[in-house]
Formats: structure tokens, C-alpha cells, sequence
């Protein structure tokens, strides 16, 4: 059994719907994740969750969390009722 989830390689734009659910995250995270705002224009999917959930990596102005660093701005459950 593998040890960590595969992440599927994408590149594509957000869509206005994640655009809108990652200003809210970021306007409602930790307070360092307002710094980024101005940067979802410029942000990119670069990759999803194998598992099928709705996490996703993205990348600004070309640049991935790797050659960055991750370090998480918004952390928030959801639960389908």
C-alpha cells in the first residue's frame, strides 16, 4: 500500500468559481493568507489529489510549491450535510 497519495499533473487556468472559494479562503484563514490575494490572477492549477478530493496545488507565475515551499494560508473542512 502506497505511503502517500499520487498527485495528477494539470495546467490549466481556475476557474471563476475557484477563484471565488480561494479569495473567501484567504480572506478567512490565517491572517498572512491576505499577502496573497493579489496573486490569484496569476495562479494556475499545476496539479489535483489522486484520491479524488478537492485539493489542489497551484503555481504562480510558473513557480510550483516545490522550488517555493509550502506552507499552508487557509486550512477548512467541509462536510457535505
Amino acid at each position: 500500500m502506497p505511503t502517500h497519495i499520487q498527485i495528477i499533473a494539470e495546467d490549466r487556468p481556475l476557474t471563476e468559481s475557484e477563484k471565488t472559494l480561494l479569495r473567501w479562503l484567504l480572506e478567512h484563514g490565517e491572517t498572512r493568507g491576505r499577502d496573497f490575494l493579489p496573486q490569484i490572477d496569476c495562479a494556475r492549477v499545476s496539479g489535483r489529489c489522486g484520491c479524488g478530493c478537492a485539493t489542489v496545488d497551484l503555481a504562480v507565475d510558473g513557480l510550483k510549491e516545490q522550488e517555493k515551499g509550502l506552507f499552508p494560508v487557509a486550512d477548512f473542512f467541509y462536510c457535505a450535510v
